[in-house]
């Protein structure tokens, strides 16, 4: 298990400027992907939440975040990008669960 303040240590110490992201060979820099807030440091928060948490229960995570995106579709903000968030969501759950 790690340790939750020597997580924070590590990504503070290591802050990138730049978010942009390589997911399977393509670069992103949006807020479906790899959003700036959740990538400043050296490691993205989800994968943080892998380390802590581990894969099974940040795969029940995700599900319920694709669930909160499809069910607030279009009432905070562009339904379009909270679609695209949800389907994220089920697929980093998808590969959760097939890494267990």
């Amino acid at each position: 298990m790690v340790c939750v303040a020597t997580m924070v240590l590590f990504m503070t110490v290591n802050m990138k400027e730049n978010s942009m992201q390589k997911d399977n060979g393509i670069v992103y820099k949006d807020a479906i992907h790899h959003p700036p807030h959740y990538t400043s440091g050296s490691i993205e928060v989800i994968d943080q939440m892998v380390a802590i948490w581990g894969a099974e229960k940040v795969a029940t995570y995700c599900e319920i975040n694709a669930f909160k995106y499809r069910m607030r579709a279009g009432l905070k903000g562009s339904a379009v990008e909270d679609i695209e968030k949800a389907k994220w969501y089920s697929t980093k759950r998808e590969q959760l669960l097939k890494t267990k």
